[in-house]
């Protein structure tokens, strides 16, 4: 019984020790594999842009919360402070955002961070096993966009891929399967933060009890009124009287045809560029074709 025992206790040993072993080889392997990440985009960044701490640059602090550069990425690693690979990857979009933010678009720094996160999102796909955009859920998202959004959604692929926005912008076409990650990505954030803030906003319809309410309020105000003056009423204050009894408590605008009201009220929101089979088209001279984006 003892011999059994202490074979047992050997056996879950050995197995531990196998599990750590296995453990500590693709634990290797993941910071290998971000390590080589980090030099390749080092590569690009020659003149060390994003290299050391950048908080004391003058008003620093006012544009970025959370400074993040290439150095304390590397320190990370060498220290095994990553558990995920998510983490890593958020990591190294945050220097590029915050590049965004204290430089701003239309700095000669703008081209480099573009430049180094086209490359980036491509070695987190191709060496970090990352999930691609789903290119299908673009389509879906990008139904019934308004012409704000639609107008930087088509920037941000002009800037991403390189295009002149105002030669694109009269007639072209750009596929989303061939867009790179960067510009996929890009524009899912984009959407998320329009659908996002479509949510938060209420819409029309919703006001349509204390609309009525308010309709209820002044009909009682205005029935009061005959019995105060039962004896000097007017003939038009017994029509008028009548009419509101008659009528419902939503006002209507009946004779004015086009303004009649319809229980199925939409309205059609407008967009610069629309989705098609092969992929997103800019066309501001023929926006009456299709004016939203249209779904798989």
């Amino acid at each position: 019984m003892k011999d059994k025992e202490s074979a047992m206790i050997q056996l879950r040993a050995r197995i531990k020790r196998k599990r750590t072993e296995a453990h500590e080889y693709l634990n290797c392997q993941f910071y290998d594999r971000c390590h080589d990440v980090l030099l390749l985009i080092e590569k690009i960044d020659s003149n060390e842009y994003f290299k050391q701490n950048p908080s004391s640059l003058p008003q620093y602090s006012l544009y970025v919360k959370v400074p993040m550069y290439w150095e304390s990425i590397r320190k990370k690693l060498k220290s095994y402070n990553y558990t995920m690979v998510s983490e890593f990857i958020e990591d190294m979009r945050l220097v590029i955002n915050n590049g965004y933010a204290y430089n701003g678009l239309t700095s000669d720094v703008s081209p480099i961070c573009r430049d180094i996160e086209l490359v980036m999102e491509d070695l987190f796909i191709k060496e970090l096993n990352a999930e691609p955009p789903n290119i299908s859920e673009l389509r879906r998202m990008g139904t019934k966009l308004d012409s704000d959004i639609s107008k930087e959604i088509w920037k941000t692929i002009c800037f991403y891929e390189k295009k002149d926005e105002k030669v694109a912008g009269t007639r072209a076409s750009i596929s989303l399967a061939q867009c790179r990650t960067a510009t996929l990505r890009r524009i899912w954030e984009i959407m998320k933060f329009a659908g996002n803030r479509k949510k938060q906003k209420p819409m029309i319809r919703e006001n349509g009890p204390k609309r009525s309410s308010s309709v209820t309020t002044k009909e009682s105000m205005q029935l009061q009124q005959p019995a105060s003056k039962k004896v000097s009423a007017s003939p038009q204050t017994h029509e008028n009287d009548k009419i509101l009894k008659d009528d419902s408590p939503t006002p209507t605008l009946e004779r004015v045809p086009q303004n009649a009201r319809s229980d199925n009220f939409t309205v059609r929101e407008i967009s610069l560029i629309r989705m098609e089979d092969d992929g997103i088209s800019s066309n501001e001279n023929d926006m009456e074709e299709s004016p939203t984006f249209e779904p798989e």
